[in-house]
Formats: structure tokens, sequence, C-alpha cells
């Protein structure tokens, strides 16, 4: 597969409120979103077309 340039990048961040606690679908929507990132970082790794 062909690397494209330039590449794209973006970061997603998370925020929630001190001291307040998030729904039950808002929670749910906060760990997919986490672990999909997860997810996401260790195939960048070891992903041969991302590499600099």
């Amino acid at each position: 597969m062909k690397r494209l340039t330039p590449v794209m990048e973006r970061q997603l961040m998370l925020a929630c409120r001190k001291n307040r606690s998030l729904s039950t679908a808002a929670q749910a929507l906060w760990e997919i979103v986490r672990e999909e990132g997860e997810n996401l970082t260790a195939a960048r790794v070891e992903d041969p077309l991302y590499q600099r």
C-alpha cells in the first residue's frame, strides 16, 4: 500500500467535569473511545507504513 503524503494526524481529547459523574451512556462511549484509541496507537507502532 502506498503511503499518502502529507500525513494527516489528529489528536483526540476527552474531558469531563471534576467531581461530576457521567451518565451510563456517556461512560460507555468514553470507554469505547479510550479502547479504540489504545488499539489505533498499538497498530501504528506495528505498521511499517506509519514509521516516520
